[in-house]
């Protein structure tokens, strides 16, 4: 899910949504592509539909048929994990 070796990701399902967590392990941030392949999760979520990443208590919309493509550009503060939940 995410390009970096000092990162991780881990998911959270249920039907019908997800809860992403996505961690930067290193004292720098870091800009890293995140891909999401719903139909692979324990849940599978065909048809995503909304996508929202949650950070510090503060949420901004994502592109959800991007984020299942290509993938999207995530920001991660240096140690810190952010959350990204994803819906049909």
């Amino acid at each position: 899910m995410l390009d970096d070796a000092d990162c991780a990701s881990a998911a959270y399902c249920r039907d019908n949504e997800a809860y992403l967590l996505l961690a930067n392990f290193s004292p720098t941030p870091k800009r890293l592509l995140c891909r999401l392949r719903p139909e692979r999760l324990p849940h599978p979520l065909p048809g995503l539909r909304t996508a929202e990443l949650i950070e510090r208590g503060r949420s901004s919309a994502v592109n959800a048929g991007k984020l299942s493509r290509s993938g999207i550009t995530v920001s991660l503060p240096a140690d810190e994990v952010v959350l990204l939940r994803v819906a049909r």
